[in-house]
């Protein structure tokens, strides 16, 4: 199960991910102040993605370590 630090990296991942996939794929609409519903909308995608992807590839790692410790035991 992903703990506080774990859920805080993700976070983390995720803003900064998230940051750089909506100036680069949003921003000009945003600076134009052409954004509509399905503008936010895809921001927040931008953020939930890379949040999603490193918890389940953070999650997968874990249950991987711990199926190799319970194998070599």
């Amino acid at each position: 199960m992903l703990s506080g630090a774990s859920v805080a990296r993700c976070v983390r991942v995720a803003l900064i991910v998230g940051t750089i996939l909506s100036v680069i794929n949003q921003g000009s609409v945003v600076l134009g102040h052409q954004e509509t519903v399905a503008t936010w909308f895809r921001i927040a995608s931008n953020y939930m993605m890379p949040f999603l992807v490193s918890s389940i590839g953070f999650y997968l790692s874990q249950r991987h370590q711990s199926e190799q410790s319970r194998e070599s035991a």
